[in-house]
């Protein structure tokens, strides 16, 4: 089990006092220390795009729902595949094991961190929370996939109305909140590092919609 860098009991990572940040110099360490926290799957994400643009491994585009239907409609539809699955996991894994190397060479790295990669005893590898990181993120788009399927929404298409909004945060939000629980897997993370990395990821996670749409890595910009 990864822990913060000073301690289990201690609630903030290192550099931080109890309660509120004091300085505004804290804040945007607080967030580059967020920021190096998603960046494994950041990037696993923009690779796994790039994997689908070249469509590599076709072999893989194997549905998840196996083409099931449910209530006369696909349960995920087409785009959710093994592929996808495996590449979030793979790439996640090889990300995060390289901010382990990084951890263990660099102070910039371990000050980046908000937990300490090195520990002796923990019973998670890099690579293995790694790769566990990623199926986070990919298995929990599933039950939004489900719920649009339900309302007629297919894979790949916007819905409408108020609906169209609600989605647009829903669908943002879902991988960021399942990358974070399947953090708790493997760090007790404090609660103000678990809010406040889903409200400032969901945004990336809007934005980087939006940068590998105009790189036409994408087909919708959100």
């Amino acid at each position: 089990m990864f822990v913060p860098r000073a301690s289990l009991d201690d609630p903030l990572p290192i550099g931080y006092s109890h309660g509120a940040l004091e300085t505004l110099v804290e804040i945007p360490i607080y967030l580059g220390r967020i920021l190096w926290l998603a960046l494994p799957v950041v990037l696993a994400g923009a690779a796994h795009m790039g994997v689908v643009s070249a469509d590599i491994a076709p072999w893989l585009k194997i549905p998840l729902d196996g083409g099931a239907i449910f209530r006369g409609k696909r349960v995920f539809g087409n785009n959710k595949t093994v592929r996808g699955l495996l590449a979030m996991a793979l790439f996640t894994a090889l990300f995060f094991q390289l901010q382990s190397i990084l951890y263990e060479r660099f102070e910039w790295a371990r000050s980046a961190s908000f937990f300490d990669y090195t520990l002796p005893g923990r019973i998670w590898s890099p690579i293995a929370a790694g790769a566990v990181y990623g199926l986070g993120y990919a298995l929990a788009e599933l039950p939004n996939s489900l719920v649009k399927r339900r309302l007629g929404i297919g894979a790949g298409r916007e819905a409408t109305g108020v609906l169209r909004w609600i989605f647009l945060v829903v669908d943002q939000g879902d991988s960021v909140l399942g990358c974070l629980l399947a953090i708790l897997l493997f760090w007790r993370m404090p609660w103000h590092v678990f809010v406040s990395t889903l409200a400032v990821c969901t945004g990336l996670h809007l934005a980087l919609n939006a940068l590998l749409y105009a790189a036409r890595l994408r087909r919708r910009p959100v």
